[in-house]
């Protein structure tokens, strides 16, 4: 919840170096409370029901044991869903880093998503995670 609150501040903060009408600093407010409460219902109704949907009439060879395709159709879906709510809350004027936030917050609930998360992107976080370390801390040391 916390992160929410720190996502609608900075969406709060962000016109008031330029416009400080009344209207300037709600819209952002608002469609930042409207976004939120529509991932949370994406997360309880929407994706359960889509998934299981999509089970249904998806072909026994994405369904098999192994679950590597599965997998990569979850990582899309997952990906797609992001790039579909930062682009609406850019569009809206909220932060667009509550779009990626929300997206995330709306597919973690789904144990399938967190586990094909997990399998497939294991081993290029840990190289990235090196990448960013040493690009911001490791390099910035002085000799």
């Amino acid at each position: 919840m916390g992160d929410v609150i720190a996502l609608l501040l900075l969406t709060l903060l962000q016109p008031s170096g330029t416009d400080s009408s009344a209207l300037a600093v709600l819209t952002p407010a608002l469609a930042s409370a409207v976004l939120t409460l529509l991932a949370g219902a994406i997360a309880r109704w929407g994706l359960p029901h889509f998934l299981s949907c999509a089970g249904r009439v998806a072909p026994p060879s994405l369904l098999s044991a192994r679950g590597g395709l599965r997998d990569k159709y979850l990582l899309l879906l997952l990906l797609g869903l992001a790039s579909l709510f930062v682009v609406v809350a850019h569009g809206l004027g909220a932060s667009h880093l509550l779009g990626a936030f929300l997206a995330g917050l709306c597919c973690c609930a789904e144990p399938r998503l967190h586990a094909a998360w997990t399998k497939q992107v294991k081993r290029p976080q840990s190289w990235l995670l090196k990448l960013f370390f040493a690009a911001t801390c490791g390099w910035g040391q002085p000799p």
